[in-house]
């Protein structure tokens, strides 16, 4: 069915139509990376700022530009990786692994720390760019914001990482955005504006020629000296100002496949972030569908709720990986922080258009049906079913994976257990639905 008859097909039944743009979606996403990498948030905003300044007297072409807001904005997808990689005792601590990077070296942070961690810290640093760029291109992003991903590390003496590509070798787009993310962590680094403002031209000139592209440096001293420069930069509408600079404001939206391709790749960020299986995310996805199909929920619809199940978890990019990763029990103060993802996901999604109801079942997929659930504390038929479908998918895919604190359950234990929290946590009829659905018992195996 073309996009524009489905659109208006699912107007008709009343469903949620999404109708994001890529360039939205991603600046939308880049506030949780910034806390996934325990970053100020607005961090990826302000990159983008300064390297969209950068471009203005620059004959770039609409791609380049697009692939430098791209690319800015997301150009830190990959530091989710550090999930699977850092050693427990440093998840938590991404802040003091990440906000070094721009500014140092990978084996000059990795030396700060013991012997068994620091190999750890070195090869997260030197990965993240990989992952990110292989991320963002299963997200769709654009050729160009991919390579600006991939070298944003890399410097113009040839210091940088991952390839230790010298001058030119280097595409312009990497060289904008690599030298705006050094300068804005420069920036945060020194807090006071006014001070910061007054040593940024020592430290441009500074690095004029060695880590910067001598002409893009001289290009940016010109931009700082400025005062719009700086009221932009903490500028509250920033996205929107991004959106306008890089010609993206009337960008079209992504149809359904593009946007699950985009939920798919997000979900994988997600995956490594939390330590779950890789390719949990999508087949929490995949079985959240299969319920939702067999308990009569429309095709239409029930891909929408696939697109849930894919996102259902992206909340989860903005907790300290102290609290995703502890053994232990949580204190009062921990639970209430892992509580609030769900309410983290539905703030973020709502804001996107057409995605008020799909962030409305993220938000409730930690409720129950008793009303002893979170963040709202709604039971019963104030759930929406698809809230109670993404609850069950993710109970189930979560018994049947690794956790910190307990091995994954088999599938007969795994379904005593769902069998036990009908009609506590989990919709009874649901339950029944699913219990006698045996091909959707072994989701992560497909």
């Amino acid at each position: 069915m073309p996009d524009t008859e489905a659109a208006a097909s699912a107007s008709r039944r009343g469903l949620p139509i999404p109708r994001v743009s890529p360039a939205v979606l991603a600046c939308a996403v880049s506030r949780l990376l910034d806390l996934a990498e325990g970053r100020q948030e607005g961090h990826a905003l302000r990159v983008a700022h300064v390297a969209l300044a950068t471009t203005r007297s620059l004959a770039l072409s609409r791609e380049e530009r697009a692939g430098v807001l791209f690319g800015a904005v997301l150009h830190d997808l990959g530091a989710a990786h550090a999930g699977r990689v850092l050693p427990r005792e440093q998840l938590g601590r991404e802040d003091q692994v990440f906000q070094q990077a721009p500014l140092q070296l990978p084996h000059v942070v990795a030396s700060r720390y013991p012997p068994h961690v620091g190999p750890s810290v070195r090869r997260a640093l030197e990965e993240h760019a990989v992952a990110g760029a292989d991320l963002a291109q299963r997200f769709g992003a654009p050729r160009q914001a991919v390579a600006a991903i991939l070298g944003h590390h890399e410097h113009w003496d040839g210091t940088g990482y991952p390839q230790g590509r010298r001058g030119t070798d280097t595409e312009p787009v990497a060289r904008i955005v690599g030298m705006a993310d050094v300068v804005e962590s420069y920036l945060a680094l020194h807090g006071n504006p006014l001070a910061a403002r007054q040593g940024l031209n020592d430290f441009l000139l500074q690095q004029r020629g060695n880590w910067f592209d001598p002409s893009l440096a001289d290009i940016l001293i010109e931009a700082t000296r400025a005062d719009l420069f700086w009221w932009d930069l903490h500028a509250t509408e920033s996205a929107s100002l991004l959106l306008a600079e890089a010609g993206l404001v009337d960008q079209k939206p992504l149809d359904l496949d593009a946007l699950e391709a985009a939920a798919a790749a997000l979900a994988e960020a997600v995956d490594a972030r939390t330590g779950h299986l890789h390719g949990y995310g999508a087949a929490a996805a995949r079985l959240a569908d299969g319920i939702a199909r067999r308990a009569g929920v429309d095709g239409e619809r029930a891909r929408l709720v696939y697109l849930a199940g894919l996102l259902h978890d992206i909340g989860a990019l903005a907790l300290s990986g102290r609290l995703l990763f502890k053994v232990d029990v949580l204190t009062v103060e921990e639970l209430e922080q892992m509580q609030r993802h769900p309410t983290v996901a539905r703030d973020l999604l709502e804001t996107l258009p057409g995605m008020g109801e799909i962030a409305r079942w993220i938000g409730q997929h930690h409720e129950r049906v008793d009303g002893r659930g979170y963040p709202d504390g709604l039971e019963g038929d104030a759930l929406a079913l698809e809230a109670r479908i993404l609850a069950l998918a993710d109970v189930y895919c979560a018994l049947r994976s690794d956790r910190p604190y307990r091995r994954a359950l088999g599938r007969a234990d795994a379904l005593d257990v769902i069998r036990g929290l009908s009609g506590t946590h989990l919709d009874p009829a649901l339950v029944h639905t699913f219990l006698r659905a045996t091909d959707l018992h072994e989701p992560l195996s497909e």
